[in-house]
């Protein structure tokens, strides 16, 4: 954390993850949070990801933190298989963005909670392989 934002980072065995973030998404703060889930990611194996990205009360970010998001995307091909998220439409636009520059497939847009959970809980037990990261903003 800095004084502009902070991320709290949950790891469970079954590779699930939740990560809270507070603030301005700077850049030390976003290279805290890839750094931890990409150590979690090494622990757990082969495991497959898939991501709940909850951005409704995102403040911004600075633009470092969307290169960040690309590398990190472009580090781990193969693992975050699908992705919900929900934001609003300025940040679903971005989003947009770094999926195609990381050519990241899966990725899902919503404005509600439960259509994004629905979704995700059917992407997973269609291919029977669990590990959940959720990433909101608080």
């Amino acid at each position: 954390s800095d004084r502009w934002g902070s991320a709290q980072i949950l790891t469970r065995k079954d590779g699930n993850f939740d990560v809270k973030l507070k603030g301005w998404g700077t850049a030390p703060v976003v290279e805290q949070v890839y750094a931890a889930v990409s150590e979690n990611l090494r622990r757990l194996g082969s495991i497959e990801c898939y991501v709940l990205l909850d951005m409704r009360r995102g403040i911004g970010s600075s633009p470092r933190a969307i290169g960040l998001a690309i590398q990190f995307l472009s580090d781990h091909p193969g693992r975050v298989k699908y992705v919900a998220i929900l934001a609003p439409p300025p940040i679903v636009v971005v989003m947009r963005a770094i999926a195609a520059a990381a050519h990241q497939n899966g990725f899902q847009f919503f404005r509600n909670p439960e259509a994004a959970e629905a979704w995700l809980y059917k992407q997973q037990h269609i291919s029977n392989k669990r590990g959940t990261f959720r990433l909101s903003f608080r």
